[in-house]
C-alpha cells in the first residue's frame, strides 16, 4: 500500500482525539459504546465485550455521510427554537415588570384610600363627641338655671321671713305659705346630691383599628406568586391502544416529543410519537416494567425487577446495557448523572455503572407503598407519590420538607421546567399542583373526559403536560 493511501486511511481512523485512559493514551478514539467514545483496547478491557450495541466510529462516519449534516440542522433547529423561547422570556420579563408596577401603584391607591378613610373616620368620631359634649352641656345649663332659680326663690323668702320677724303672726304666716317652695328646694337638693359619678363621654375604637394598633393585623395584604397556566394539556388515553388500565404504570418523554409507557401485564414499552397515536411503536422486555425515565436526547431507562434497562430510542427501541441494582424499583427518575429508585419503603442513589452511592431514607420508615418519584429540577428536592402517605418532599439529606395528602392514592408525579409538581389522584379523578417544596397550590379543574388517571408526564420541551388515563 502507498504512504499517500495509508496516511489517507490513518486520517479517516482519527475522528477524535486520544483515549481519556491513562493506559491507553497513545491509542486514537475509534469505538463508540452506549454513550461512551474511547479505544478499541479501552473497549475490549473495560467493557468485556458485554455491550450490545457497539460502533466502529471510522467505518460509521464513512458509512453516514449525512451525519455531521443532520448533527448541524439539529443544532441550528435548536438554536431557533432557543432563541424563539428566549423572545419569549424577555417578553415575559417586560410584562413580569410592568405587573410590578401595576401592583405597586395599587397599594399605593389602598393606601391612600387607607389614609383618606381613616382621615373620615376621625373627623365623624371628633363630630360625635362635640355633639354629644353640646348635650350634656345643655342639661348642665338647664340644671344650673333651675338651682339659681330654686336660690333666687330661697333668698327671696329669706328676706321676707326676716323683714317679719317682730311680726310673729305674719312670720308663721309666710313660713306656712312658703314650706312648698323650701320642699321643692330641698328634694332638688337631694337629687342633685346622690349623683357620686359625673356624666363623661368615652371612646371605643373598632376592633379592626384595636387589632391593627394592637399589632394583630400583621401586614396590609398577601402578596402571592400566581402560578403559571398550562398551555397545552394532553389527554392520552390507552384504551385507544388495546390496553387496559391496570397494565400501565409510568411514562416520560423524550425531547423528539415522543410518550413512552411501561405496561405491567404485556411486558412491553410503548412508545407514541404524536397525539394522533398514528405511530405506535412496541418492545417487548424480559420481565414486568415499572418506572421510566429519560436520561438524554436518545436513551430512557426502565426498572425491571432489580434491574435498569437502558434503552436506545433513536431510530428502533433496542435494549442496551442493564445496570443491576439491590432492590426492586418502583419508581426511577435520572438527574444530574445519579439515577434515583424508588423501592417501597426507601430511596436509593446510584451512579451510571450501577454503584450504590446513597440510601435517602436511612433515618426512619416515612412511607411504605412508594409509587413513583420525581426530583426537582430547581432546588434538587426529592418529591415521592405515595399511595397511603400522599406526596412526600424530601431534601438530598433525607430530611422531610412538606407532606402534602390533598389527593387520596397519587399514582402519578411529574415536574415542569420551573420546578412546579403535578400529581395526578387514582380515586380523585384529578391532578393537583404543588410548588417546588411540596406545597399546595391548587386543583387543575378537568374538563375533558377524565377516569381514573393512572400516571403523568411534563414534556419540558414543549410545555405540555400529559395525562394517561382509561
Amino acid at each position: 500500500m502507498s504512504k499517500a493511501k495509508s496516511e489517507e486511511i490513518q486520517s479517516l481512523s482519527v475522528p477524535a482525539s486520544g483515549c481519556s485512559k491513562h493506559i491507553h493514551v497513545s491509542k486514537i478514539n475509534d469505538m463508540y459504546c452506549e454513550d461512551e467514545i474511547a479505544c478499541s483496547p479501552h473497549r475490549m478491557v473495560d467493557h468485556k465485550n458485554q455491550c450490545k450495541r457497539v460502533t466502529c466510529i471510522p467505518g460509521h462516519v464513512s458509512n453516514n455521510t449525512d451525519a455531521i449534516p443532520n448533527f448541524l440542522e439539529d443544532i441550528e433547529s435548536t438554536v431557533k427554537q432557543l432563541t424563539s423561547c428566549l423572545a419569549k422570556f424577555r417578553e415575559e420579563q417586560k410584562q413580569v415588570g410592568q405587573n410590578k408596577e401595576d401592583v405597586i401603584n395599587n397599594i399605593k391607591k389602598i393606601q391612600t384610600k387607607l389614609i383618606d378613610t381613616i382621615n373620615q373616620h376621625s373627623e365623624d368620631a371628633i363630630q360625635k363627641v362635640r355633639e354629644e359634649y353640646d348635650k350634656l352641656n345643655q342639661e348642665f345649663e338647664e340644671k344650673v338655671t333651675d338651682i339659681n332659680s330654686e336660690i333666687e326663690k330661697l333668698d327671696k323668702l329669706q328676706a321676707e321671713v326676716k323683714s317679719s320677724v317682730n311680726d310673729e303672726q305674719e312670720a308663721y304666716v309666710l313660713s306656712n305659705e312658703d314650706k312648698k317652695l323650701l320642699s321643692e328646694a330641698e328634694e332638688l337638693n337631694i337629687a342633685m346630691t346622690q349623683v357620686k359619678d359625673g356624666r363623661r363621654i368615652t371612646f371605643d375604637i373598632e376592633d379592626f383599628y384595636g387589632k391593627l394598633l394592637g399589632g394583630e393585623v400583621a401586614c396590609l395584604g398577601t402578596i402571592t406568586v400566581t402560578p403559571h397556566t398550562l398551555q397545552v394539556i394532553c389527554n392520552i388515553k390507552v384504551g385507544e391502544f388495546g390496553l387496559h388500565m391496570w397494565n400501565l404504570y409510568d411514562a416520560c418523554c423524550t425531547k423528539d416529543g415522543s410518550i413512552f409507557f411501561t405496561c405491567l401485564g404485556q411486558n412491553a414499552l410503548l412508545r407514541v410519537t404524536d397525539t394522533t397515536k398514528t405511530d405506535v411503536k412496541k418492545l417487548e422486555l424480559s420481565s414486568e416494567p415499572r418506572g421510566v425515565c429519560c436520561v438524554n436526547d436518545h436513551e430512557i431507562a426502565i426498572c425491571l425487577d432489580k434491574t435498569i434497562q437502558m434503552v436506545d430510542t433513536k431510530d428502533k427501541l433496542v435494549e442496551g446495557r442493564s445496570i443491576h441494582i439491590g432492590q426492586q424499583g418502583y419508581g426511577l427518575c435520572f438527574h444530574d448523572g445519579i439515577f434515583y429508585v424508588l423501592s417501597k419503603d426507601n430511596v436509593y442513589r446510584y451512579n451510571k455503572n450501577g454503584e450504590l452511592l446513597a440510601s435517602v431514607c436511612i433515618r426512619n420508615k416515612l412511607f411504605s407503598t412508594g409509587r413513583n418519584l420525581v426530583v426537582n429540577p430547581v432546588n434538587n428536592h426529592i418529591h415521592i407519590a405515595d399511595n397511603d402517605k400522599g406526596v412526600i418532599t424530601l431534601d438530598q439529606e433525607g430530611h422531610v420538607v412538606t407532606i402534602d395528602n390533598s389527593v387520596p392514592r397519587p399514582n402519578g408525579i411529574c415536574v415542569d421546567q420551573n420546578g412546579e409538581v403535578f400529581v395526578s389522584g387514582f380515586y380523585s379523578d384529578n391532578i393537583i399542583q404543588l410548588t417546588r417544596e411540596g406545597k399546595y397550590i391548587q386543583n387543575l379543574i378537568w374538563t375533558v373526559g377524565m377516569d381514573t388517571p393512572k400516571t403523568i408526564c411534563f414534556d419540558r420541551v414543549r410545555g405540555k403536560l400529559y395525562l394517561i388515563h382509561m
